[in-house]
């Protein structure tokens, strides 16, 4: 199999999702590669669109992430937590296989047009600084517990924000990990129908109760 190492931008929902690790899945991808690096946090600002890019870097590997935007006069992160740059701390990413659009589209022509199957994707899963984790993503940033990890369902397509349910603002300061459901986007992957990630149980709790206090409108 052709693959080709893509080192992309990590944002948001991407690391509050996880993937089962295993030597092959049922749609033909490598196993996750995990990555610990003990190293200074580069942070630099694009010239192209301001926003700030976090790079880990041991010399041989190196990878970059979304770190923040200022857009709308505040700073604006997928990560709750903000590091000193030049200062060190143990990085953990795992590098997750993503089929490539040329597999999706022509599945039994990809060894003809010489194109990868697949890309890898980083995703920061922790970060520490001395004996303190800074971010785990197996603990709930609000709740400050451990999740748990499961297998659930992909869904595909354009998804609508519907009445009575809360807003992506509301479900990030309330119960950001109560979904027991991915996200997949408007292309379907191959093969793939579940993700496994990581759900808090408070977070399921609050959100219970969120529902309780804010019954859906009958007009």
């Amino acid at each position: 199999m052709k693959r080709r190492h893509f080192l992309g931008l990590s944002i948001a929902s991407l690391l509050a999702s996880g993937s089962a690790i295993a030597a092959e899945d049922a749609s033909g991808l490598p196993a996750i590669r995990s990555h610990t690096f003990t190293v200074p946090a580069r942070i630099e600002t694009s010239a192209r669109d301001g926003g700030e890019r976090l790079y880990i870097s041991d010399g041989k590997q190196s990878f970059q992430f979304f770190y923040a935007s200022h857009d709308t006069g505040r700073r604006l992160s997928p990560f709750p937590f903000v590091l000193e740059a030049g200062k060190t701390y143990m990085f953990t990413v795992e590098e997750r296989p993503l089929p490539s659009l040329v597999r999706i589209r022509e599945e039994g022509a990809k060894e003809e047009n010489n194109a990868p199957d697949y890309f890898w994707t980083p995703v920061l899963i922790r970060v520490v600084d001395g004996d303190v984790a800074l971010f785990d993503m197996e603990v709930c940033e609000l709740h400050k517990c451990r999740m748990e990890r499961r297998e659930v369902p992909i869904t595909y397509g354009l998804i609508r924000v519907q009445r009575g349910l809360p807003t992506l603002e509301q479900e990030k300061e309330l119960f950001p990990h109560r979904r027991d459901y991915v996200l997949g986007g408007c292309i379907v992957m191959p093969g793939k129908k579940t993700e496994t990630m990581y759900i808090c149980p408070e977070c399921r709790t609050a959100y219970e109760a969120w529902r309780k206090a804010n019954p859906e409108p009958t007009d």
